[in-house]
């Protein structure tokens, strides 16, 4: 493959009246990207929108209104009195993690049966995400494949991108299988898992969770699928 020009990283410099508009809770492209864009660019205006996503300048209201102010005169800052009036997302952390609602399930193509949260997403097979906002992590896995534990656990560290096999930290008995439990990091996130083996499969339930939620989805969703899952019957 071929490199890109130079010129290509570099920041753009310019007096070129620019309209800057970055939403509070920009996950993709942050204020503070703005901010670092707007240093370069000499009559640049910038503002930050409180209560809003990606894409601030399609957000109706305020951010639109000064859009259109700023075309219609460039030289000049647009009117920016509408801002103090937007609203703004007020957020309540609950005194104590939500319960968490089990269904069954039955998977057919890896022999297995046991219990998911309610209202988590299957995709791919035999895996489960929360999918609570855009940027939610967390995710449930509970697959099988003909061999043994070992194979998982050879396949999981290629997978996960590990430089060695890691070692378990844990075992657990739950429906007639022994679980060895393991505890990684990648790229940030916690990833733990748990492999047992019987009549010739293997079996794997995993857990990715933010480090800020591990702890409370270890206890109320990872352990609590390990002791639910089981070979159909």
């Amino acid at each position: 493959m071929g490199r890109a020009d130079e010129t290509l990283t570099q920041a753009v410099t310019s007096d070129i009246p620019t309209l800057i508009m970055a939403g509070e809770y920009d996950p993709i492209t942050p204020p503070a990207w703005g901010r670092l864009v707007a240093e370069t660019l000499k009559n640049s205006y910038f503002f930050e929108y409180p209560g809003v996503g990606h894409g601030a300048s399609a957000s109706p209201g305020c951010p639109q209104e000064m859009m259109v102010d700023f075309f219609d005169d460039p030289t000049a800052a647009p009117n920016d009195t509408c801002l103090a009036g937007m609203e703004n997302w007020s957020f309540v952390v609950p005194s104590a993690p939500a319960a968490v609602e089990w269904v069954p399930f039955r998977n057919d193509t890896m022999a297995i049966e046991g219990l998911v949260p309610d209202s988590w997403t299957e995709s791919p097979i035999g895996v489960y995400s929360r999918g609570a906002s855009g940027t939610d992590m967390a995710a449930l896995l509970m697959q099988s494949m003909a061999g043994t534990a070992l194979n998982l656990l050879d396949l999981l560290t290629e997978q996960l991108g590990l430089a060695t096999v890691p070692e378990p930290v844990d075992q657990r008995e739950a429906n007639g299988l022994t679980w060895s439990l393991y505890a990684v990091e990648v790229q940030g996130l916690q990833i733990d898992f748990a492999l047992s083996e019987g009549e010739g499969r293997g079996y794997v339930v995993l857990l990715q969770s933010s480090a800020k939620e591990h702890d409370t989805l270890y206890e109320s969703v990872y352990l609590p699928a390990i002791n639910a899952l089981k070979p159909m019957q």
